[in-house]
């Protein structure tokens, strides 16, 4: 659930050279692009941060994505 001032609080999966991918508090998850800026979100959620670095180490193309069209709020 977003904060009172309409951010929301990403906790870190995954961050080297290429990509970052983070857990958002309403459990999705959010791949960040550093090449070229696209972000995807995960289709499921995530109730814990453990959770989801488990559904990475399984396999990230496992994982449904979808295109990140417009920022999230307060972005």
């Amino acid at each position: 659930m977003p904060e009172s001032n309409g951010l929301s609080i990403v906790k870190t999966v995954l961050n080297n050279l290429w990509t970052h991918i983070g857990h958002e508090d309403d459990g999705h998850l959010v791949h960040t692009d550093k090449r070229t800026g696209m972000q995807l979100v995960s289709v499921k959620t995530w109730p814990s941060l453990a959770s989801a670095r488990q559904a990475l180490a399984i396999g990230f193309s496992k994982i449904e994505w979808e295109e990140l069209k417009e920022p999230p709020p307060g972005a």
